[in-house]
């Protein structure tokens, strides 16, 4: 386990070698290189078949937000609501969701279970900055652990 921000840069899937958090709930934020308009996240967790803890460290209900960037404030975030407010720095709720502990045999849609896609809801706004908040894991006392958190979007 890794617990410094040298993992933000690695595309090392392997066992143990993951974003630990302390405790069953945690958040990582990450700066972006540039503003990114989100359509959909993807999270992973090693296969729970594999793992030593049968899955329990994965990360199980959880929180996706995004900061907005200056672009998005200027242009009222991209919604017609005025009621959203549309500060820059302002943080967003980009996707809520829950991460399912799955298998091969079990999910005959998927290859990958592990690796589950959520779609952003809401508002498309350019976001500067991404939040991942782990609010419980799967039953995991002495830490959660995130692989891998994928953004997919437009760039600005």
């Amino acid at each position: 386990m890794q617990s410094d921000t040298t993992w933000l840069e690695t595309s090392s899937a392997m066992l143990g070698n993951c974003w630990a958090m302390k405790g069953s709930q945690g958040e990582i934020t990450v700066g972006l290189k540039q503003p990114i308009r989100a359509t959909e996240f993807v999270v992973q967790h090693a296969p729970a078949a594999i793992t030593v803890d049968g899955g329990k460290s994965a990360p199980r209900n959880f929180r996706i937000q995004g900061r907005l960037s200056d672009a998005s404030a200027s242009a009222g975030s991209g919604t017609n609501d005025s009621t959203v407010a549309a500060a820059a720095g302002s943080w967003l709720l980009l996707v809520e969701g829950e991460y399912l502990l799955k298998n091969v045999a079990a999910d005959s849609t998927s290859l990958t279970p592990h690796m589950q896609p959520f779609a952003v809801g809401g508002a498309a706004s350019f976001v500067d900055a991404v939040k991942f908040q782990v609010l419980d894991n799967h039953g995991g006392d002495s830490h959660t652990c995130l692989y891998h958190l994928r953004m997919y979007g437009n760039p600005q």
